[in-house]
């Protein structure tokens, strides 16, 4: 996504402050590419289209870039508005690159990009909102915005809770995807756990027995809640990928185990919300790759540098923004 600056005329009053940018120390290292590396080294050197840069960049190099721009905090030198315009902006790419990057629908434009900015947390429905999207396919601007709202809400609400447990990750599913439609009828799995046998892709992928998923969402969760990765990029790759693979709902698993990957970093102490992709034309190509090497052959290789790819990606999205002296912004 082009990030654009949302100037003051055209910010919509929010009901109130985005929350507290970051709740405890970020912490990343190289020891988990180190454990990695060990067990399948080539494929350091072998996938360069998984990197953001055009050559492979060192893996180490990325890593601390990733942890001094956590560190230093130079956005906290900026007001309060031009960071709330950077966290608003960095959530609506996770949003409606998610979308697309799920169903292949086109983008929105640029204009119903900025009216989205300013209508991510208001209270009160925006003009022109639909009261329906599309889950599967294109929508017209009022469908993005109520497609956008929603995932906002259900990101606000995820973010207010001390824990992450099923009764949550089904609200935050239900919150995301109120008001959705697929092939001209309402979406009736909003919020609820899967109940019959799913399968997906060219090869006909068959997710776990719905009849498992109660018991190991809880055991992935309660893992989650208690750090089992004291890593804050590992552990939000590693939640990802199990909410993903278990695949607890009839459908928008996709969009809300990224919803939870950015969830996992800002909860560990990331400034701000973290959409999955290496920002490469074959984004898409390069992210079903990597999951199918890790879901097929348990090498979680490809998707780590897949996900360090897009940490360092929004840190360098976000050294961009704040790359002027903050006082133009007073």
């Amino acid at each position: 996504m082009a990030f654009v600056r949302v100037s003051q005329h055209e910010r919509a009053e929010t009901a109130e402050t985005v929350e507290a940018l970051t709740t405890r120390a970020f912490v990343t290292s190289t020891k988990w590419f180190q454990r990695a590396s060990v067990a399948v080294p080539e494929d350091w050197a072998s996938y360069p289209w998984l990197y953001w840069e055009q050559e492979p960049v060192n893996r180490y190099e990325q890593v601390e870039l990733i942890q001094s721009f956590v560190s230093e905090k130079k956005w906290e030198a900026y007001p309060v508005e031009p960071r709330r315009d950077f966290y608003q902006m960095s959530l609506l790419a996770l949003i409606w690159q998610g979308a697309v990057l799920e169903t292949g629908a086109s983008a929105p434009s640029g204009k119903t990009q900025t009216e989205m900015c300013g209508f991510l947390f208001t209270r009160t429905p925006p003009a022109g909102m639909s009261d329906t999207f599309e889950m599967e396919a294109d929508n017209e601007p009022g469908g993005w915005l109520r497609l956008a709202v929603q995932a906002a809400r259900a990101w606000q609400y995820a973010r207010e809770q001390k824990t992450l447990t099923v009764e949550v990750l089904c609200k935050c599913h239900g919150i995301m995807f109120d008001g959705a439609v697929v092939d001209k009828e309402a979406f009736a799995g909003a919020g609820k756990l899967r109940t019959e046998a799913v399968f997906a892709g060219a090869h006909n992928h068959q997710f776990p027995d719905h009849r498992q998923i109660p018991t190991r969402l809880q055991k992935i969760l309660k893992e989650f809640n208690h750090r089992k990765y004291p890593d804050a990029i590992e552990n939000a790759t590693n939640l990802f990928y199990q909410i993903v693979t278990l695949h607890p709902f009839i459908n928008g698993n996709g969009r809300i185990s990224r919803l939870l990957f950015a969830y996992s970093q800002c909860r560990d102490g990331f400034p701000f919300p973290v959409f999955l992709t290496n920002g490469r034309s074959k984004a898409r190509k390069n992210f079903i790759e990597a999951l199918k090497w890790a879901q097929e052959r348990s090498k979680m290789t490809r998707l780590r540098i897949f996900a360090v790819t897009a940490v360092e990606r929004a840190v360098r999205n976000a050294q961009d923004f704040f790359s002027d002296d903050p006082a133009p912004f007073v």
